[in-house]
């Protein structure tokens, strides 16, 4: 996460949203992906706290299977 150059009001977040897909894959995914939404939940505060608009990047964009693209 960052704040936007030459945008102070403006938080740039970029999650891991692969730990979330039904693809996800590993014995420590679901625990990553509680950490990832602990780490978002702060991020979001600290943006709140700071008076910041929240731009959200995420790697798989929601609504969107690319399983079922190819």
């Amino acid at each position: 996460a960052v704040d936007v150059p030459n945008h102070p009001d403006m938080r740039l977040i970029v999650l891991n949203s692969v730990l979330f897909s039904v693809k996800s894959r590993g014995e420590d995914s679901l625990q990553a992906a509680l950490q990832q939404l602990d780490w978002l939940h702060q991020q979001l505060q600290a943006a709140k706290d700071k008076h910041q608009q929240v731009l959200i990047a995420l790697h798989i964009p929601p609504q969107i299977d690319m399983y079922l693209l190819g």
